[in-house]
């Protein structure tokens, strides 16, 4: 679906709009590429064939590239019955998150240019300006102070230094997913909750996602028990599959909803509440979605709090690497100058 269709959101809130009208999965599936994707009969061949064959819609979806994320949410909607509403949630959510890609490609293609540019200065700079410094201290007997000297030698080693660093930080990387990999599902989560302002909207998302999907789940009709069963079943999210299994087992031994859902580190401090409070009132599957709206408000005004820090600091940094090369520049023609007079 990536390669082949460009707006991954926009086809599938046009493919729920259908189905909320009447129309069958294979007429909508037939009618969206025909008045919208007229040139990929191949990929709606494909999905038509998957489905006739009895792979369900989210399989079908899988295979056709969609992000597993969104194919999960398709797989619970099988479930629950909600397939119309949760694909138009899940089109707007894919639109909303291109409208956010596309913005942070606007705000870094122009620091990116600047970077390319500075880079080609300081190529320039070390290969042709520092060498015609040195022939002028030569010339006038000048010997560069300590920290005049220090800097123009930092100035040299640059870009040694910058591929060092490039090096570095990939091996560190590779070595962080190799152990990363080598984790459980809930490991691997637990693990990336350390990092401060990436942990604030994981737990947010992972909220948003578990009440989600338990709302719709027990608004069909299933006990908590049933919902988390059919949570467990699913391939797509490994790590609400391993956590479903664990609450189940707790569920099992005598242990409340919110206990279980209380021994994950996971989840904001809100879910609790909002279980508690819903269990009190009868009313568990209306207050989860609820709570689930306001945290899909909350990661996307996250996403646009962090766009507006994003494009500041790209800004400060390139602002501060021109005046590095300005006073690489200026500095030791001041030094001459000085001991000149």
């Amino acid at each position: 679906m990536k390669r082949g269709i460009k707006n991954q959101g926009t086809f599938l809130k046009r493919l729920g709009e259908l189905l909320a009208n009447g129309y069958s999965l294979t007429e909508a599936i037939e009618f969206v590429f025909i008045g919208h994707y007229p040139r990929k009969d191949f990929l709606k061949t494909k999905m038509l064939a998957l489905l006739q064959d009895g792979s369900s819609l989210s399989d079908t979806l899988k295979s056709a590239g969609l992000p597993l994320h969104v194919c999960s949410q398709i797989y619970f909607a099988e479930r629950h019955g909600s397939m119309a509403e949760t694909l138009i949630s899940a089109g707007d959510y894919l639109a909303a998150r291109q409208k956010d890609r596309q913005a942070l490609m606007k705000v870094m293609t122009y620091p990116i240019i600047l970077v390319l540019i500075l880079t080609g200065v300081m190529v320039l700079l070390k290969n042709v300006l520092l060498p015609q410094f040195q022939v002028l201290y030569s010339s006038l007997g000048y010997t560069p102070g300590n920290g005049i000297g220090n800097f123009l030698l930092f100035i040299d080693n640059l870009p040694i230094l910058i591929v060092a660093s490039l090096v570095f930080i990939v091996l560190a990387a590779c070595t962080f997913f190799y152990r990363y990999q080598s984790h459980t599902p809930i490991r691997k989560a637990q693990f990336l909750l350390r990092f401060p302002l990436l942990s604030h909207y994981l737990r947010i998302f992972y909220t948003q996602f578990f009440s989600r999907e338990m709302s719709y789940l027990l608004n069909s009709g299933m006990s908590i028990n049933q919902a988390l069963k059919e949570i467990s079943s699913q391939t797509y999210r490994p790590l609400f599959k391993e956590m479903a299994e664990r609450m189940m087992q707790d569920l099992t031994i005598g242990k409340s909803f919110p206990e279980s859902v209380g021994y994950f580190d996971l989840f904001t401090d809100g879910l609790l509440e909002v279980i508690k409070h819903g269990e009190r009132r009868g009313e568990l599957p209306r207050e989860l979605f609820t709570y689930s709206q306001f945290c899909m408000e909350t990661l996307e005004f996250g996403g646009k709090k962090l766009l507006a820090v994003i494009q500041p600091a790209v800004f400060f940094f390139i602002g501060a690497f021109i005046l590095i090369i300005y006073f690489s520049i200026m500095m030791p023609l001041f030094q001459v100058m000085q001991s000149i007079g």
